[in-house]
């Protein structure tokens, strides 16, 4: 795909309202799975030229009479960028959106919900807490605990360096 900048004399203003319109006449959104995905398709070098303007997303090509691409976003805070800055001049699709956007806070606060529950279920575990004490003293499941823990020994960054570094004193 070539890079090529169609906006390159247009206003920011001009070129949210074009992503506007372009949303409400070949986008497509989808808030029934488990997180929402954005989709605007469109002339391949176009779709490139937005892709390149806001940096986000990933771009796809498919060949039916004539070549599209589809511009996919899917991570949050990219998403959630582009619905804000074109929320203001959509029409048909502006309630869709909104749902969207409340869908999106929603799941944003029920991931931070849980990354807290998990630094709290990997603290005690790491004062060497039983995995059944953990979940009777936060009131959740067996099975939740040790998801929480499995996610801790794989993921990279621990919960607290300061409890961390505390079991490892204590051992002998």
């Amino acid at each position: 795909m070539a890079n090529v900048d169609y906006f390159t004399d247009w206003s920011h203003e001009a070129i949210d309202v074009w992503l506007a319109c372009a949303f409400e006449h070949t986008g497509e959104l989808d808030v029934r799975a488990a997180d929402v995905v954005l989709t605007v398709s469109g002339d391949p070098l176009v779709i490139g030229a937005l892709r390149a303007r806001f940096d986000v997303g990933e771009v796809t090509e498919r060949l039916e009479r004539r070549p599209i691409a589809d511009w996919r976003l899917t991570k949050p805070d990219e998403l959630r960028a582009i619905l804000w800055t074109i929320q203001p001049y959509l029409t048909t699709t502006a309630e869709a959106v909104r749902q969207a956007l409340e869908k999106m806070d929603k799941i944003q606060v029920r991931e931070r919900q849980r990354r807290q529950r998990d630094h709290e279920i990997v603290a005690l575990w790491l004062e060497d807490r039983s995995k059944a004490s953990i979940a009777q003293a936060l009131g959740v499941s067996y099975p939740v605990v040790t998801e929480a823990i499995e996610r801790f020994k794989s993921g990279p960054v621990p919960p607290s360096e300061f409890a961390r570094a505390r079991k490892s004193s204590a051992k002998p």
